[in-house]
């Protein structure tokens, strides 16, 4: 084994020890007290119908299907059974500007420790869960499947996959997914969105409305503010050009992180309008416990709902 695979598997052990549980079921979070009914803190329905059944004292009135019980002039109730199965799938940004970072990690790593940590709670509750990289085009997918196994070869591939292009584009993978996916998922979008989300708006808003999107912003505190250390060359991981620039000019340091700034708020608002959560993470934060935390807020929305 050479130095560079051995340093891939010491990579992926890191990644594995540092994962995390989230502390939530993907599949549901029921309300006992409702009958026929159910709170998830995810899109989706939870309980599967079952049948239709006459109605019998104690049933929850809320139950009821009153256009089934207006045509035959009794009531009869709808009857629903859990679901057997909760689908989850990581989609992840493996294009050239995925391998930046300046400080303790590149966002690649970020990005497989969230992975992991996610995976590692699907595993916990028996759920599947697949992989899809992505650059401007589907790199690669794993289809859903169980177990710590299988979560070890997910992990492995996004640390050590090598894309074949640099470039950043969501409109084809997303495209890609509403194909692929047959029954509701649940999605954790994880990119730098070095996209303009007009070209990929569509794709994305339909993929959230028969899927359950989390989008997950991963970024270096260097790319939306650049300190002032005189001139500097900056090469774009996706295209490979280069510029010199001053970075003690205070017009240009303004100019770049406004037009960072107008890009993430469109990005938000777009976010916001196909009601798609949304979490900014940097490289330097603890991108599982924001995970946890925004699934745990979720959940007392749905349930407080």
């Amino acid at each position: 084994m050479d130095d560079f695979q051995q340093d891939k598997k010491d990579e992926v052990k890191n990644v594995l020890k540092s994962a995390r549980d989230v502390g939530i079921s993907f599949r549901k979070l029921s309300d006992s007290r409702v009958h026929g009914a159910h709170m998830s803190m995810f899109k989706g329905r939870g309980l599967e119908f079952s049948e239709i059944r006459g109605y019998v004292p104690g049933d929850d009135v809320r139950a009821i299907d009153w256009n089934v019980t207006a045509r035959f002039g009794h009531p009869y109730v709808k009857e629903f059974v859990e679901e057997r199965d909760m689908t989850v799938y990581l989609v992840v940004d493996v294009s050239g500007s995925f391998d930046f970072g300046t400080q303790d990690s590149f966002k690649r790593m970020a990005a497989a420790k969230i992975c992991a940590s996610v995976a590692l709670s699907a595993v916990k509750n028996n759920d599947s869960i697949g992989l899809v990289l992505f650059s401007d085009r589907v790199e690669k997918c794993i289809y859903p499947s169980k177990g710590k196994k299988h979560m070890m070869r997910m992990v492995h591939e996004i640390v050590s996959f090598e894309s074949k292009s640099r470039g950043t584009g969501l409109k084809a993978p997303l495209g890609f997914l509403s194909n692929v996916i047959k029954q509701r998922s649940i999605l954790f979008l994880i990119s730098d969105f070095m996209d303009d989300v007009r070209d990929y708006s569509r794709e994305l808003g339909y993929l959230s409305k028969e899927n359950d999107v989390i989008a997950v912003d991963l970024y270096d505190a260097r790319e939306v503010s650049i300190p002032d250390v005189g001139l500097i060359e900056l090469e774009d991981d996706e295209t490979g050009e280069q510029m010199l620039v001053d970075t003690s000019d205070a017009s240009f340091r303004a100019d770049f992180e406004e037009n960072v700034r107008t890009d993430r708020e469109r990005l938000i608002r777009f976010m916001r309008k196909k009601r798609i959560d949304h979490v900014s993470v940097s490289t330097t934060d603890d991108g599982s416990s924001k995970i946890s935390g925004l699934l745990k807020m979720r959940a007392k929305r749905r349930l407080s709902a």
